[in-house]
């Protein structure tokens, strides 16, 4: 059935860090999953309820969260170049729109126990200053 080889690939994908690379195009992935670019584009509005590139964005910035933990003295814009955003903008912008505060707000907030508990178990709240993050 379309719907596991799609599945499948897309898991391989992501084992595999594919979401890093740079410029990929949705129909691109469709070509290396050897499926049409509306079988790819159905799959996710039926199962993701997103698009891909809202997906590629998310997987991005939770690997970016994952970094920021693992290595505290590796620059934030690095930290972006490698899960393929390449531009520090724009990276930050994305880190902003998915979490809620840059990267830098992210990784002092996050530093210690609390931030590895959040990566492992979703989201919790967390006060800052007069503000609430979840």
């Amino acid at each position: 059935m379309i719907d596991r080889k799609i599945r499948d690939g897309l898991a391989a994908w992501v084992e595999e860090k594919g979401y890093r690379e740079g410029g990929l195009l949705p129909s691109d992935l469709a070509r290396r999953l050897d499926v049409e670019p509306e079988q790819l584009s159905a799959f996710f509005s039926m199962y993701m309820g997103c698009s891909f590139k809202e997906w590629r964005k998310r997987l991005r910035i939770k690997d970016a969260q994952k970094m920021l933990l693992e290595k505290p003295s590796l620059p934030v814009s690095r930290v972006g170049y490698t899960v393929g955003i390449s531009d520090h903008s724009d990276f930050r912008r994305q880190f902003t729109d998915v979490t809620g505060c840059t990267p830098s707000e992210w990784r002092s907030i996050n530093r210690g126990v609390l931030g590895w508990f959040r990566l492992l178990f979703g989201k919790i709240k967390v006060a800052v200053g007069n503000r609430i993050r979840l």
